[in-house]
């Protein structure tokens, strides 16, 4: 069953429904993807104050690499659904300058 919050200011009851894989947002250590289920695109935000540069890879469930060697020094990706089947996919987003690398998954519709 989903949590049930009160919402005190309008005496009404308000559920938390999950909407994706796990929670509807993910934000672990300052990772976000959202939407997630996502049928056209997706962004994958993240905090990057240093400007340090990240790369992204995406694999399918199989762990066949869909895309690689994508980078940025900002703080966001966005990722197109007109380059993926439909399906669930993982990503892994990692720092090149500390090392530092994140993970997760996502379903594209």
């Amino acid at each position: 069953n989903p949590d049930v919050v009160t919402n005190t200011t309008l005496n009404t009851l308000v559920y938390v429904l999950p909407v994706g894989v796990g929670e509807a947002f993910n934000t672990i250590d300052g990772v976000l993807l959202y939407p997630n289920p996502f049928n056209q695109s997706a962004s994958l935000s993240f905090d990057n104050p240093a400007a340090d540069k990240f790369t992204l890879s995406i694999s399918e469930i199989t762990g066949k690499s869909v895309t690689a060697g994508q980078s940025t020094t900002g703080n966001k990706f966005v990722i197109e659904k007109n380059k993926l089947s439909g399906g669930i996919y993982f990503y892994l987003l990692q720092n090149t300058v500390t090392g530092k690398s994140f993970t997760g998954k996502f379903i594209a519709e």
